[in-house]
């Protein structure tokens, strides 16, 4: 302790300068850094102010996307700045910061399509002039909807594309039907849409909509965006299908052969050849038509056929429809039994005890022609084979058997009354309306002719050597069907040979005779309408699948002078008529006694009496019309009750022969119908004229 000596007085205390001087520069050092504070902070974060919040304010980092489109906002620092949106990495769209109502810079960009997936990364870049660009990123997940496939209709299934491995949930509009599917790893899937009580659905037009969930993307419980789709169901199945052709009871020689027949439009048709499927047609404005079949017994088969319509409903089999194969058997002819040849599989069979046969050996089996169509390998060599004309004439024995001589009566007098007089009494009321009346001739029962009566020149009867044969291929195209085989150039030279002598015999010959025996100045000319005649009965049979057919053949008529008595008219046209019918029988007789053939002569022999009895039978039906210039004309203007009595019994001798044998097809309802039709045609079109249409002054 610093002590003042005694006797001195205290001087008073000195404080050092030191600390003044601190103080003052503590003082003037705060003065001069309070303004640079704020300036040093603001320098060691430039970016501190400019930076915003976050550049992506959505979708929210993690979040789950449920289509596959999206759309990104966010922030931006610069008005006009380029914004580029990246998904892994590639530039999906690019936009420019804006600024809002509100004072702020923001900018969005839409995102079209995106696949599905996780942890897809969504990023953004901001680019800026002076400093680097400002950079941000969110991961996201998404799966979006799946797609429907357009298949309508259909019979309740859905289809489409989904995420491998998804679920897919169906749903029906107004809660009709339901049904889940998982998709394959080719992204496939389909189901079946049924009612809650798992019921089909009924037929209807619903608007579907399919989502799908896969846990790998979305989380529990989520779903991706629904797709939809109006589609038509369809769960009524078609009703069986109808076989035409071939008929029932048909023989057939060769295969493959044309089935055919009526459907829904739209539908598909399979035919089945003893259970086994032959061939598949669409159906196209109510008609279908295949080609199919292969090697069979000698033996009675069964074909039926069934309908898929549009949506894939399938119908119920037809009714079995029985058809033959190979040539129709005569007593005492043995019946062949084909030598199947070595196969490398066997095909399977409808039942152990009928196995399917293969191709027969045409040296074992004379009686089996040998299959070919269009094309086949015998095409051009098998000049011997027989073809299916003359198939179902039955013999005499046969014919009363099966009760056609007791039916034919009747079938004659509905074709008189439903068919001849119609077109009679139509006939007459037209009479004199399109051609001046002829002064009537002297005598009892003596009506004007007609002009086509006249006893003037007319067309060359020699025209009938030629006019033969173009009927003949129209009469095999229309009424029996030809295949691109040499066989069928014999069939050809068989029916002209039979035209050639129906013609010349029973037409010429007859009139040339009535020449002689009435001392008639009779003349031979080609007539149009016995023309027309064998084209419409070719066409008949072939829509109606008459078996034997119904044809006509004759092409010339007898023609006199206009003075001729009508009696004498009338006696040599019924003398016509007669030796036509007369050559049918021949060849009727003729081909019962050739029987079954094998070979170009014998098979030629036969297809001419088949040819010769077609035709000739034909020919009477029509020749007895009694219309135009026609025999049955001259004929009723001499005695109705005459051409009635010549008419019923040949009409007879005519439907015994054509309602056929064991073989045979005669369409009975069909051909009742069409008649129906002809005679309320003529009938109608006789009351018009009549009473309504009033004839010339």
């Amino acid at each position: 302790m610093h002590r003042t000596p005694p006797g001195v007085e205290a001087a008073p205390a000195l404080r050092p300068p030191w600390r003044a001087l601190l103080l003052t520069t503590l003082l003037a050092a705060s003065a001069l850094l309070a303004p640079a504070l704020p300036a040093a902070a603001e320098s060691e974060s430039p970016e501190a102010e400019l930076q915003p919040a976050s550049l992506i304010t959505s979708p929210a980092d993690g979040a789950f996307i449920d289509r596959n489109s999206l759309q990104v906002t966010g922030g931006g620092t610069e008005a006009d700045a380029v914004v580029t949106i990246t998904v892994d990495g590639t530039t999906a769209c690019t936009t420019t910061v804006v600024e809002n109502e509100q004072g702020d810079l923001v900018w969005q960009c839409n995102i079209t399509a995106i696949a599905d997936g996780a942890g897809r990364v969504i990023g953004a870049t901001q680019e800026r002039d002076d400093d680097e660009p400002l950079s941000d990123s969110v991961t996201v997940n998404v799966l979006g909807p799946p797609t429907i496939d357009p298949v309508s209709p259909t019979t309740g299934i859905v289809s489409g594309t989904a995420r491998a491995g998804a679920r897919v949930s169906v749903t029906l509009g107004s809660s009709a039907g339901a049904c889940t599917a998982t998709a394959t790893s080719t992204r496939y899937w389909s189901c079946t849409v049924a009612t809650p009580a798992q019921q089909r659905v009924p037929s209807g037009t619903y608007r579907v909509s399919a989502r799908q969930t896969d846990p790998a993307i979305a989380p529990d419980g989520s779903y991706s965006a629904a797709s939809a789709r109006t589609i038509q169901v369809d769960t009524t199945a078609p009703a069986p299908p109808v076989i035409t052709t071939p008929a029932g009871d048909y023989r057939l020689l060769t295969l493959p052969t044309t089935f055919s027949g009526r459907g829904e439009p739209g539908a598909s048709v399979d035919v089945y050849l003893d259970g086994i499927p032959v061939c598949s047609a669409r159906v196209v404005d109510g008609a279908w038509a295949c080609l199919g079949g292969s090697t069979l017994t000698n033996a009675a088969h069964q074909v039926r056929a069934v309908q898929i319509d549009a949506a894939g409903n399938h119908s119920a089999p037809s009714p079995a429809i029985r058809v033959f194969f190979g040539p129709a058997q005569r007593p005492g002819t043995p019946t062949p039994t084909p030598t199947p040849s070595p196969s490398p599989t066997d095909a399977p069979s409808e039942s152990p005890s009928t196995p399917t046969p293969s191709n027969p050996e045409p040296s074992r089996s004379p009686f089996l022609p040998p299959l070919s169509g269009d094309a086949g390998p015998d095409a051009l060599t098998n000049w011997g084979t027989p073809t299916t004309f003359g198939d179902g004439l039955p013999l005499l024995h046969e014919s009363v058997e099966r009760g056609n001589w007791a039916r034919s009566p009747l079938l004659a007098l509905g074709a008189i009354a439903l068919v001849a007089l119609p077109l009679r009494l139509l006939a007459n009321e037209l009479r004199g309306r399109f051609a001046p009346r002829q002064a009537p001739l002297a005598g009892r029962n003596r009506e004007p002719v007609p002009l086509t009566e006249q006893h003037t020149t007319g067309a060359n009867p020699w025209l009938a050597i030629a006019v033969p044969f173009l009927i003949t291929v129209a009469f095999m195209v229309i009424a029996d069907g030809v295949k691109g085989e040499v066989r069928y150039l014999r069939l050809s030279a068989a029916v002209a040979i039979a035209l050639a002598v129906l013609n010349l015999v029973g037409v010429a010959v007859a009139a040339r005779f009535g020449r002689l025996w009435k001392g008639v100045d009779v003349r031979v000319r080609f007539r149009p309408m016995l023309l027309a005649a064998a084209i419409a009965t070719g066409l008949l049979s072939r829509l109606a699948g008459l078996t034997p057919p119904l044809v006509s053949g004759t092409l010339i008529g007898a023609r006199m002078p206009h003075d001729t008595p009508v009696r004498r008219r009338a006696v040599i046209n019924l003398l016509q008529v007669a030796t036509v019918l007369g050559l049918g029988l021949v060849g009727w007789v003729g081909h019962a006694i050739v029987g079954e053939v094998v070979g170009f002569w014998p098979t030629l022999t036969s297809e001419i009496y088949a040819a010769l009895c077609l035709v000739g039978i034909g020919s009477t039906l029509v020749l007895l019309l009694p219309l135009g210039a026609l025999p049955g004309r001259v004929v009723w203007e001499w005695h109705p009750w005459l051409w009635f009595a010549v008419t019923l019994g040949a009409g007879t001798v005519a439907f015994a022969l054509l309602l056929g044998g064991a073989s045979a097809h005669f369409p009975l309802a069909t051909m009742v119908i069409l008649a129906g039709v002809v005679a309320a045609v003529c009938l109608g079109a006789w009351a018009v004229l009549r009473f309504v249409v009033k004839r010339d002054a």
